[in-house]
């Protein structure tokens, strides 16, 4: 798996980019699992450090909107949040 510094990009499932601390052990899974080729739909994590960029900064949330857009040839998208807080050894509040 490679290592990516590119903390404000998309972060495509499947590269090895996700397993950091910072991120949830679902994000991690599933970049896991797309990487050992099993079958997890096409997606890409968004690193929560986008969200203040995106609240403070309209240039980038305009590229970030059309790097999204340009990312999906077909007009679905879901939404999965992983708030790593949610998952703990005997609890899940997903």
């Amino acid at each position: 798996m490679t290592q990516n510094n590119m903390a404000t990009n998309l972060i495509k499932l499947g590269s090895g980019d996700i397993n950091h601390p910072k991120y949830s052990f679902k994000a991690k899974g599933l970049d896991l699992a797309v990487y050992k080729n099993l079958f997890v739909p096409q997606g890409y994590l968004i690193p929560h450090e986008l969200l203040s960029i995106f609240k403070t900064n309209k240039v980038e949330r305009k590229i970030l909107i059309t790097e999204i857009q340009t990312l999906f040839k077909k007009p679905s998208i879901a939404i999965r949040s992983a708030f790593s807080v949610e998952d703990q050894k005997e609890n899940s509040f997903a």
